[in-house]
């Protein structure tokens, strides 16, 4: 009886994680996706110890070793399962064994190749109850696997999908990890041309990504070498660059008023909480703003030593959109206000990407680089 209940978990447990895995839109597995961060950790942390080239190669398989783990954890939990529904008849007088032994290794034998809907010569079911118990795993089996491989083309979509955005941002940008290339196309001063269509595009392709990993959560795991191109690259370009346009340009200014940028900004502070909460290996650490008005004049007059890098990170993009908008600069000790929202949605955007860069074990980026 014992036998009987255990296995009955095991298979419940297998059947229900595939449901919630594959069919289920937006749920998390019981046993696969924990088991994602699991491996992909172990990953990291042999990745660190191995040479730079070596340790990449091992990152990018890693999401691939996840997707035939996942199948493979699938089966094993049916064949577990029946195996101990098995045990019984193995050992007592449910099967002819045929001078199989009658033990454990026997019923995993029998579920293994039952599962699979394959026949070997060797143990038979001696009576009825057993034959329609075998006809239940071999229909789990196929149900199984056909269900593994709908998930294994649609998972493939989705990082086919990112990939193809994250090119085209860089294409964009003229394959440059740089916001200033990516809006300069759109400003021919003091007119502005096609922004809107940017804003649609990349809040467009962060939806894809996102809905897509809620829905195949190894897909965050799947990333390229080439930085430029990477996950960080493109999270960390999409913020620079809307952020530059809302507050390093004058408040009046048209961009500002754009009506697709604040979805932008709403959709990327989404998935960095999103993705920070269900992901991460390393813990986002922002550098600190100048936290008052009085403090941020001081340092904003005196650009020499007590300058705080975060002031003069917000000078340069200002000083970058006012080149390419064609507006009048204006002093940093005016606009207390505006460096204060910038940096709140920019100081964590930029340790973000820092941490998804390191997870992936990519150079840490600088979180204080400027635009």
């Amino acid at each position: 009886m014992l036998y009987d209940i255990l296995g009955l978990i095991l298979i419940a447990v297998g059947m229900l994680d595939v449901f919630l895995t594959v069919l289920a839109y937006d749920a998390s597995g019981l046993v696969v996706e924990p088991g994602y961060r699991l491996f992909w950790r172990g990953i990291d942390a042999s990745a660190r110890h191995l040479p730079v080239g070596i340790g990449a190669v091992l990152r990018s398989i890693g999401a691939p070793l996840m997707v035939i783990g996942s199948v493979a954890t699938w089966m094993a939990l049916q064949i577990v399962g029946f195996a101990l529904l098995y045990l019984p008849g193995i050992t007592g007088d449910g099967f002819d064994l045929h001078g199989l032994p009658g033990n454990f290794w026997t019923a995993l034998y029998v579920s293994g190749s039952t599962i699979s809907g394959l026949t070997f010569a060797g143990a038979e079911p001696a009576h009825g109850a057993y034959f329609y118990l075998e006809a239940v795993e071999t229909l789990v089996g196929v149900t199984i696997l056909s269900l593994a491989i709908a998930y294994v083309l649609g998972l493939y979509g989705v990082v086919q999908d990112a990939a193809v955005a994250r090119v085209t941002m860089q294409n964009y940008a003229a394959r440059e990890d740089s916001a200033a290339n990516l809006l300069a196309p759109h400003f021919h001063a003091p007119s502005i041309e096609g922004l809107s269509v940017l804003w649609r595009d990349l809040h467009a392709n962060l939806a894809v990504y996102m809905e897509g990993m809620r829905r195949y959560p190894v897909a965050y795991y799947f990333h390229t070498r080439h930085r430029n191109r990477s996950l960080p690259a493109t999270l960390r370009l999409t913020a620079e660059a809307a952020s530059a346009v809302r507050w390093a340009l004058p408040p009046d200014h048209p961009a500002v008023r754009d009506p697709w940028l604040p979805g932008l900004l709403e959709a990327y502070q989404q998935a960095e909480r999103e993705i920070t909460e269900r992901f991460l290996i390393t813990a986002p650490l922002p550098v600190d703003p100048v936290a008052d008005r009085l403090a941020f004049e001081e340092h904003a007059e005196d650009r020499g030593a007590r300058f705080h890098p975060s002031i003069e990170a917000f000078c340069e993009v200002q000083a970058i959109m006012a080149g390419m908008a064609g507006t009048e600069e204006r002093p940093a000790v005016e606009d207390f206000e505006r460096y204060r929202q910038w940096w709140g949605f920019v100081g964590p955007a930029r340790a973000f990407a820092a941490a998804v860069a390191t997870d992936f074990g990519a150079v840490d980026p600088d979180p204080m680089e400027g635009a």
